[in-house]
């Protein structure tokens, strides 16, 4: 197995958890104060946070400071790809 499918499987594996899609797909629509994300998805802060950090390492979401708050955003290119193609295969 190369570094690129051991990659490919950590991206998919962060993917497939239901909160982190949910992240992901809230800001595919728009970038979000971490206060939002978790008014949006009904997920403590604390939690929430490791879900972001966990994207963020994988580089499918970056963030920055605004004032007192962080603001998220959907990586361009992958992030975006995966999100719209699982939005547009398996919605219901």
């Amino acid at each position: 197995m190369t570094a690129n499918h051991k990659n490919a499987a950590r991206i998919f594996e962060a993917v497939s958890h239901p909160a982190r899609l949910q992240v992901l797909t809230e800001l595919s629509e728009r970038d979000l104060m971490v206060f939002e994300l978790v008014q949006l998805t009904g997920l403590q802060q604390s939690p929430l946070s490791q879900h972001l950090r966990r994207l963020r390492d994988l580089r499918l979401v970056t963030s920055r400071k605004k004032g007192k708050n962080i603001q998220y955003a959907l990586t361009p290119g992958i992030a975006e790809k995966i999100v719209l193609f699982t939005l547009r295969n398996f919605s219901t």
